[in-house]
């Protein structure tokens, strides 16, 4: 009785195991962006400030071009808001095929 148990037991372990990794890829395969947010190097950006990451590929203007649009960017929230309430992860593509990926 109890060698079924154990059987019974370590069936219904490995049949939770493999849910939980199917269930894992199949979100990374339907929701991609969702998988780069919380793996920016998997999916070829590298770390270009605290919670920003980039398109490694990106050429130095293009990197010129993200600090302006982000400066520009935080002085129109803290003149409309005053202060930030989060500091959220931002990803920047600079090819059409890493945003569509």
């Amino acid at each position: 009785m109890t060698k079924l148990l154990g059987r019974r037991v370590t069936g219904l372990l490995i049949a939770l195991a493999a849910v939980v990794i199917l269930a894992t890829l199949g979100g990374i395969f339907a929701f991609p962006a969702a998988a780069a947010i919380t793996c920016p190097a998997c999916y070829g950006l590298e770390r270009f400030e605290v919670n920003i990451f980039v398109e490694r590929r990106m050429p130095s203007q293009g990197r010129i071009h993200v600090v302006e649009a982000l400066t520009a960017a935080r002085k129109r929230v803290l003149d409309c808001y005053g202060n930030f309430n989060s500091n959220p992860r931002i990803l920047i593509c600079a090819t059409e095929s890493l945003w569509l990926s």
